[in-house]
């Protein structure tokens, strides 16, 4: 077995360092971080999936009324209620995973400790959730350029919440301040994994147009067929694929927030130096402890 070698967040790093630092993050901690996930967002993330998958019968089995799918469907709603949940839960595991990780010497987290760090943001992770989404709403709205300027400091600010425990308005200034002179390099950062996301996830998806389209083949010489076809359809919709899809949402969505971490204490080590200082303090120690 490899000897453990902890990966330091707080390095200046330029784009392909963020990138490398990223999979290596994700590919020494896997096993760990993503049973923790697993066992504390996964079983509210299947919930939901299967709710959404449920949902989408209405949409299947009346096509002639797009709006069926919202129409007296209770249970979409829920899903969506269910989902938000996991998602602040997912953010809070994920990133009191790397305050933990970044605090200890040989990488060893238990489930309790992430579950005490995932508790103690989940109300302020909540509140940033519908700050930052009334936000962006507004700007995508009234402008699409605001929007996507402000999305970017956002998401560091989002790092700051979290990792640097700030307040919810402490951690939007903060997004603003570091991503200062840098904006457009952390855009093209965002963009690069945001392409990387959508491959994977769109590679996933292969399979069931695939199942779509033999179905529909199927129903084509033999239309009596056609309601079956349906039916099978929704259920492997509902029952499979939305509930896997959004545990490698979960996958997906680590790779974002590893990247934006990593960014983030780049953008901080090349303003303030903080990690620099850090080694120089214990260094300082050391030498008076002899």
């Amino acid at each position: 077995m490899e000897p453990f070698q902890k990966i330091n967040f707080r390095q200046k790093r330029d784009f392909g360092e963020i990138i490398n630092a990223t999979f290596a993050f994700i590919k020494q901690n896997f096993k760990q971080l993503f049973k923790y996930i697993l066992l504390i967002v996964g079983p509210v993330q299947l919930v939901g999936g299967y709710l959404i998958g449920s949902a989408f019968k209405s949409l299947i089995y009346d096509r002639s009324n797009p709006m069926a799918l919202y129409s007296h469907n209770t249970g979409l709603y829920v899903s969506y209620l269910i989902l938000i949940i996991s998602g602040v839960l997912y953010a809070g595991v994920i990133t009191g995973y790397f305050k933990l990780y970044m605090a200890s010497e040989d990488g060893k987290i238990t489930i309790g400790q992430v579950w005490q760090e995932t508790r103690s943001r989940f109300f302020p992770l909540l509140g940033w959730t519908f700050l930052i989404g009334i936000t962006l709403t507004i700007s995508y709205i009234l402008f699409l350029i605001p929007g996507i300027y402000l999305s970017i400091p956002l998401c560091l600010g989002f790092v700051a919440l979290t990792v640097e425990n700030k307040g919810v308005f402490d951690a939007f200034s903060r997004g603003f301040e570091v991503v200062k002179d840098h904006w457009w390099a952390t855009f093209g950062l965002i963009i690069v994994i945001f392409i990387i996301a959508m491959v994977i996830m769109y590679a996933f998806m292969i399979p069931l147009y695939l199942i779509m389209f033999a179905f529909n083949m199927n129903s084509l010489n033999d239309p009596s067929k056609a309601s079956n076809n349906l039916l099978s359809i929704s259920n492997i919709i509902r029952t499979i694929y939305m509930p896997l899809y959004y545990l490698l949402a979960l996958f997906v969505n680590s790779i974002f927030l590893t990247a934006i971490t990593f960014k983030f204490f780049a953008l901080v080590e090349k303003k303030e130096s903080v990690g620099i200082l850090g080694e120089i303090e214990k260094l300082g120690g050391q030498e008076n402890e002899i």
